[in-house]
């Protein structure tokens, strides 16, 4: 599966309120595997769900349709590269490697700003 939250985050249709952090205009952002959404999902489906994501802001990016060129453009980049027609070609083509310390760092929560943390989950410059 394709973890896209983060990505639909940043948007305009968002459900969520700008907000201006660090001079910066970001949009509130939790994982589906937050404290957050694990409360919400106990109090809705009575389920006891353990927290596996994080919860803070990310970027804001805009309007969804002014992203989707280069997104489609990037996803069209990668079916190229393994020869893939069509997304059932892809799944069937495609390789996955670990190729370097970076990928271990992109599997933990990237890009977005925790306030209060001490870990560094960003690559945004915050000019502290």
């Amino acid at each position: 599966y394709v973890m896209m939250g983060r990505y639909f985050a940043r948007m305009d249709e968002s459900p969520t309120e700008k907000v201006t952090i660090h001079n910066r205009v970001m949009k509130p952002y939790w994982g589906e595997g937050s404290a957050r959404a694990r409360e919400w999902k106990e109090a809705r489906y009575h389920q006891m769900i353990f927290v596996e994501g994080v919860e803070g802001f990310v970027q804001y990016a805009g309007k969804l349709r002014d992203n989707l060129p280069e997104t489609l453009s990037k996803i069209k980049a990668s079916m190229s590269s393994v020869g893939a027609a069509n997304i059932k070609e892809l799944h069937e083509k495609a390789e996955l490697e670990v190729v370097s310390a970076l990928s271990i760092r992109e599997g933990k929560p990237h890009d977005i700003y925790l306030p209060g943390s001490e870990n560094d989950y960003t690559s945004i410059d915050w000019g502290n």
